[in-house]
């Protein structure tokens, strides 16, 4: 049965004006059934929503006063694009079944569960693989079947722009539709007829690209022989500290026992769904914990009907460098859900999609207005100000700048003096502003 609904949510933080794209990935975490009676059910489910949004903006800030010597700052600006990509048909027989016509054989259930392996962009062509893992549940009389099989494919699609050198690529594919149906076959040999369990699915893929731009923010502006007035606002940005995808193979052991099961004789159906995820940056890493629950129809070694919820702990930590001022965005997918069983044991694994982006806020002044006014007999002088380079020594700029250096010194007393004293030979350790007044 499907369901339609829609639903308002408060965003944490406000969109910005300028938006130009956005997308959006919802994962069903949850899903409980309860029976009220014999033409009563009702389904829960909770859902997980990842909204991404890119926005566009300027970043150079020019043209303030006419004939004004502006110093520049690089900033590195966290900028995204995405691409949604046309559907797969697929068609892949799953199994035969001896002996039975399709008459006999009930579908209960088929699913397609597609995992995305590599994103590569090429050029003007974006290529991604994956493999789909189909399977499906059948009944012939009293025995269930389930029948299940690995398919690869390949989706590509042509861009109007190159993505910029060093851009990231993190792609998810879902399935659209899904359905299974049982057709009778010859054999090849002449010999005996069989019901073939033949599935079809449809495939969609969506991809986000991650990268720097680079722009350049008017830090700061004089005119020369002038004497200078300057409002200063801060230019608030977000830069790219990390954006990876992979596929992580999830696997653990526990015992039957754990979730009241003595023991199994097969398995139905097994399925697992990612819960909430929480991330913590420590030091250098990011640590990502999250919960992968297994749900599973089987039976045990009686004959009954078990459901069973089995949630285990999912946890990575990925290096990521300097983390101080930076926010994360972890999107997890688990597909192709298996459960072995041994005796007692169970043996739970999966794949998972990881994409993780993490990104710094930052802002940095610049110079929002300028006004001059020619030097006037007996003003103060003229203040010049500089940004120096790393290596550059007092002596240089003094030098450059027809100044002593004790009054290079004098007029910057917090980023020269402690550092310096009176030796005016060292290299600058970093970029300084410094005030020059002539």
């Amino acid at each position: 049965t499907e369901a339609s609904f829609s639903s308002e949510y408060e965003l944490e933080r406000p969109l910005p004006d300028n938006c130009i794209d956005a997308a959006l990935q919802s994962d069903v975490q949850t899903v409980s059934v309860r029976l009220g009676g014999p033409r009563k059910m009702t389904c829960r489910a909770s859902l997980l929503h990842n909204l991404f949004i890119a926005s566009e903006g300027e970043v150079e800030h020019k043209g303030l006063v006419k004939d004004c010597e502006m110093l520049t700052k690089e900033v590195r600006v966290h900028g995204a694009r995405y691409f949604s990509f046309g559907a797969r048909e697929l068609a892949e027989e799953l199994g035969r079944l001896d002996g039975v016509s399709s008459d006999e054989v009930e579908i209960i259930k088929c699913e397609c569960n597609p995992t995305v392996l590599s994103a590569d962009a090429k050029g003007s062509l974006i290529e991604i693989k994956g493999e789909a893992h189909l399977f499906a549940v059948a009944a012939i009389g009293d025995e269930i079947v389930r029948m299940e099989k690995s398919v690869p494919y390949e989706q590509s699609i042509e861009i109007e722009e190159a993505l910029p050198a060093g851009a990231a690529l993190s792609a998810c594919a879902y399935c659209t539709s899904s359905f299974a149906n049982v057709n009778n076959e010859n054999s090849a040999d002449g010999g005996d007829c069989y019901a073939a369990l033949v599935m079809s699915v449809s495939l969609e893929c969506d991809a986000r690209a991650d990268f720097n731009s680079v722009g350049s923010v008017v830090a700061d502006a004089f005119l020369p022989y002038c004497v200078c007035e300057c409002e200063y606002d801060n230019f608030a940005y977000s830069e790219l500290m990390l954006s990876s995808f992979d596929v992580k193979s999830f696997s653990a052991e526990t015992s039957g026992r754990e979730w009241g099961v003595d023991k199994l004789r097969d398995v139905i159906e097994c399925e697992a769904k990612v819960g909430a995820v929480k991330c913590e940056f420590s030091g250098e890493e990011l640590q990502i914990v999250s919960e992968i629950a297994f749900n599973v129809v089987a039976r045990d070694g009686g004959g009954a009907y078990l459901s069973l919820r089995c949630p285990l702990e999912y946890k990575r930590s990925v290096k990521v460098g300097n983390t101080e001022g930076c926010r994360a965005e972890i999107h997890l997918s688990p597909s192709c859900a298996r459960l072995m069983h041994d005796g007692d044991k169970l043996y739970f694994s999966c794949n998972v999609s990881e994409s993780v982006s993490v990104e710094r806020d930052a802002s940095v002044p610049y110079l929002k207005s300028i006004s001059a006014s020619p030097k006037q007999e007996g003003a103060a002088g003229v203040i010049t100000v500089l940004y120096a380079a790393p290596e550059e020594t007092v002596f240089e700029i003094s030098k450059s700048y027809s100044i002593p250096c004790k009054t290079l010194i004098k007029c910057n007393p917090e980023s020269l003096s402690a550092e310096f004293g009176d030796n005016y030979s060292l290299p600058l350790k970093e970029s300084k502003k410094l005030l020059i007044i002539r």
